[in-house]
């Protein structure tokens, strides 16, 4: 099964196309997760959601800010209107579209991966389907995140172990490769993975 993934920011598109005054600098939250948003060379952050985010605001002449803040908090910020500020790399769902704007796409991901251990690659399962149809399947996700209206579906009519993370990519990957949990989607902008990771 192909998914297509859409990444988006909370931003609401009005402020990519007004001239901006000195006292509109937006906040621009997001969290390290290569290849979308890499803060380890110089600021701006890098990457598939961040290199664009970044020529959007200097080409609209926006001045912005950018902070690191966790997942969870970004979501509550704009949740809760706290101060002008956009979180970057957020799906749409029906339930956020009630307290943030979003803007057209940035980013459209390629298709999913399945990532898991060797001990549950050896079961053999021939298919997603009959991966979550079984109720032990221990799924690892991230906390808040979505995987598109088409995975989200597949994991709620089978209803799989679902286990969630607030930690880093890197920390879910040590899950996988423990056996702590048997599997994470990643997509296939995500496929450089760290030394000791299996597919």
């Amino acid at each position: 099964m192909k998914v297509r993934a859409v990444l988006v920011s909370a931003l609401a598109a009005s402020l990519l196309v007004q001239p901006a005054r000195s006292e509109d600098t937006i906040t621009i939250m997001y969290s390290d997760r290569p290849p979308y948003m890499d803060d380890s060379g110089p600021m701006p952050p890098q990457g598939l959601t961040a290199t664009p985010t970044a020529h959007a605001f200097k080409n609209a002449g926006v001045p912005a800010v950018w902070s690191k803040i966790p997942t969870n908090r970004q979501l509550a910020m704009v949740r809760e209107g706290m101060g002008k500020a956009c979180a970057v790399g957020w799906f749409w769902t029906e339930e956020r579209s009630h307290y943030a704007k979003f803007t057209k796409p940035i980013y459209r991901d390629k298709d999913w991966y399945i990532l898991t251990n060797a001990d549950f690659a050896a079961r053999g399962y021939k298919s997603l389907d009959e991966m979550l149809s079984h109720k032990e399947t221990r799924v690892l996700v991230k906390d808040q995140y979505t995987y598109g209206e088409q995975l989200d579906k597949l994991m709620h009519r089978h209803s799989p172990t679902i286990a969630t993370s607030t930690g880093s990519n890197a920390k879910m990957l040590q899950s996988i490769s423990m056996g702590a949990v048997d599997l994470m989607f990643v997509s296939e902008g995500r496929r450089q993975l760290p030394d000791g990771a299996c597919r």
